[in-house]
């Protein structure tokens, strides 16, 4: 006796619908794993008796080849290998401060230098005002 869930709408939770690949070239009919050849469809570009999408892929229900990651085409028959990264080679050379670093550091370096001046100035000027005054 088997035993599988079924929800209050009637639907089976362990169902698979027919067409579903189920492994290479097998595909689901009426709860089972079948090979696709026995379902008399035109078969997938590049697909013989032996080799399905040209032994690069695997035919969908659709009858369309899914190629595997490094092959492309309908038949799946052109190499394309994804790029490999490419890397810096050796350190990479600093190449200096930019154009807006070098005039926020100047405005900054312009700012602090006036601060100084007007600073020591203003200093000097109490000074000499508490010493003409008599000391105090």
């Amino acid at each position: 006796m088997s035993r599988h869930a079924v929800l209050e709408d009637g639907s089976d939770l362990g169902y698979v619908e027919d067409g579903t690949p189920c492994g290479p070239n097998m595909m689901c009919l009426e709860r089972r794993c079948v090979p696709v050849m026995t379902f008399n469809l035109s078969v997938c570009p590049g697909s013989s008796t032996s080799h399905i999408c040209s032994d690069h892929g695997t035919c969908s229900n659709e009858v369309k080849c899914i190629c595997d990651s490094d092959y492309t085409g309908k038949d799946c028959s052109v190499y394309d290998p994804l790029p490999d990264p490419q890397l810096p080679e050796g350190p990479e050379k600093y190449k200096g401060p930019s154009g807006t670093n070098i005039i926020i550091g100047s405005l900054a370096g312009a700012i602090l230098l006036a601060a100084i001046v007007l600073g020591g100035t203003g200093w000097g000027f109490k000074n000499i005002r508490r010493g003409r005054s008599g000391g105090g």
